[in-house]
């Protein structure tokens, strides 16, 4: 190596350290901390805060109510669905949902049964189109109330008191 190319690494050398010790001093110069300081405190000192909480209304303490269910109607019943939207028993006279009204009970054939967790839906048909029953609906224009769906059909009872069963047919 030549002098001028040792001249030249020593000078190097010298600026980095020097720049260096430049950096680390102005992390310790006032960065702006004292002046944000001086504006909290003239802020809190201006400006008052009162913390005032509400007033907690007390708390009355009621008796306990006792619940007996029996004599209530079953809500998971069909027949609850016939419930108004106001909350007021559909009236004997008011039209009620019945499933094929135009057809007779001879012209309706049982599809299919579906069980699930002890609750059963009946697959009805009448050529045309298909509808699920449940048990406590109301069927053809006999308006024929569906009482019990076995492995062997649907059980339904006329209006008479009479019991018929709509047997399963799967036929198309």
């Amino acid at each position: 190596m030549t002098r001028v190319d040792t001249r030249l690494k020593d000078l190097g050398a010298q600026w980095v350290g020097s720049l260096s010790v430049i950096v680390l001093l102005s992390g310790c110069l006032d960065s702006g901390e004292n002046a944000a300081q001086a504006w909290i405190a003239t802020q809190q000192a201006s400006s008052e805060v009162v913390s005032v909480l509400p007033v907690v209304p007390e708390v009355i303490d009621t008796a306990p109510a006792a619940y007996n269910a029996k004599g209530a109607p079953n809500p998971f019943s069909p027949k609850a669905a016939l419930l108004s939207r106001h909350g007021a028993v559909v009236q004997s006279n008011a039209t009620v949902l019945v499933r094929f009204s135009e057809v007779t009970l001879e012209s309706l054939r049982v599809v299919a049964l579906l069980r699930k967790q002890g609750q059963s839906v009946a697959l009805v048909s009448d050529g045309v189109r298909y509808e699920h029953i449940r048990v406590g609906e109301l069927l053809g224009n006999e308006r024929a109330e569906v009482l019990e769906m076995t492995g062997r059909g649907v059980l339904v009872r006329h209006a008479d008191g009479q019991e018929v069963l709509l047997k399963f047919n799967l036929r198309s």
